[in-house]
């Protein structure tokens, strides 16, 4: 495995070949027909990365950390509209998770200097340490720069499809005030479905959301689906939420 980005510059494979990704990105968002009007970088995954944590570990040499950020600079260049955060790595009790939410904030904090125009979180639990990562945001930006949640239904999260409303939704109405949000939780998380269960069942779910429980959902995850049935999936979450 190659890095997209090492000191400060974008890797050979990633500038070459049939479309360079800067190109793709362009051609996403300007294709005829094309209903891509945004592009994330996700940074974290589940399993064993450890990602943040070795962030951790980055934020205590100023010289990587300079690094690490011209990194960012660098994929921010190509055409990307901002990040998305996907940190497993929290145990929810916030003063062992602090080191991280810490990181986090900072993080957001920066990348919204650096141009990053929307920024994401991807929880599937440990509601505690995401709500304080909002609170923190807030507090030190005077503005909250995380423009939704994209809450994990699959996986991990399998069961938060049961309780999206009294677990999820709610908790972000409840402190709207203290994360600097309007109070629309149903905006606010947005739930992911993988494609590796049946279009049917995603269909069914986002009917029982379309009472107001939520407005929009996310399909996880493209490179497992061909393009047709990604559209079967994208489709049934339309529909659910229209109530067709």
């Amino acid at each position: 495995n190659y890095p997209m980005v090492s000191n400060g510059e974008l890797n050979a494979q990633y500038l070459n070949g049939t479309t360079p990704i800067k190109d793709r990105i362009s051609q996403l968002k300007s294709e005829t027909n094309s209903q891509v009007n945004n592009v994330l970088f996700g940074i974290g995954s589940g399993g064993n990365t450890n990602d943040f944590s070795h962030i951790v570990q980055v934020y205590k040499n100023d010289t990587l950390k300079q690094q690490m950020y011209n990194n960012f600079q660098v994929i921010l260049d190509l055409g990307i509209n901002g990040f998305d955060f996907d940190c497993e790595e929290f145990t929810g009790i916030t003063d062992r998770d602090k080191d991280l939410i810490n990181v986090i904030v900072d993080m957001v904090s920066n990348f919204a200097k650096m141009g990053a125009s929307i920024q994401t979180f991807v929880p599937y639990n440990h509601q505690k340490s995401w709500n304080t990562c909002l609170e923190d945001i807030y507090k030190q930006n005077k503005k909250q720069l995380v423009n939704w949640w994209n809450l994990q239904c699959y996986a991990g999260g399998s069961n938060n499809k049961y309780d999206i409303n009294k677990t999820w939704v709610e908790n972000i109405d409840a402190n709207a005030d203290v994360f600097g949000i309007d109070n629309n939780g149903s905006a606010y998380i947005v739930p992911g479905f993988s494609t590796t269960g049946p279009v049917q069942e995603v269909d069914r779910d986002f009917k029982t959301y379309a009472a107001g429980i939520v407005d929009g959902g996310f399909v996880w995850n493209w490179p497992d689906s061909e393009p047709t049935q990604l559209k079967q999936y994208s489709g049934a979450i339309v529909n659910g939420l229209n109530g067709k």
